[in-house]
């Protein structure tokens, strides 16, 4: 898999170390922040291909960080994690623009099959948007 750049937004400080640990061993460059406001600054300020986010946070929810990324560039592939899921919950993150969709606990597999899909993606879209016209 091609390394690619990836923001972990976790309000939970364990599962933000646990997942960027597993997707550091893999290659990736992986940055952190605990809360949406946090990410949305990181986002404005660096390129991140790639958004693993959770639902349940204080102030604004992962739902809500999702709809701004879109908003804000929509090639960011975001990933919505969560213990507490139901189908609306589901259908509104994947109409809202999610990639994915992953309850916790998750397997690390699970979403690294994911990010292969995402990743070439960006890969294919990258080199399209690049071509001459």
């Amino acid at each position: 898999m091609e390394y690619t750049k990836i923001l972990i937004v976790d309000d939970d400080q364990d599962m933000t170390m646990i997942l960027g640990e597993i997707l550091k061993q893999l290659g990736h460059d992986v940055s952190t922040a605990h809360n949406a406001e946090e990410a949305m600054t990181l986002i404005k300020t660096e390129e991140f291909f790639i958004v693993i986010a959770d639902i349940h946070m204080p102030v604004i929810s992962g739902i809500e960080l999702l709809k701004w990324i879109k908003e804000f560039n929509s090639m960011i592939q975001v990933f919505i994690m969560t213990a507490h899921s139901n189908k609306a919950t589901i259908v509104e993150c994947l109409s809202s623009g999610a990639t994915d969709y992953f309850e916790k606990p998750f397997r690390a597999e699970d979403i690294v099959l994911s990010m292969h899909a995402a990743i070439y993606r960006i890969q294919k879209w990258a080199k399209i948007l690049m071509r001459p016209e």
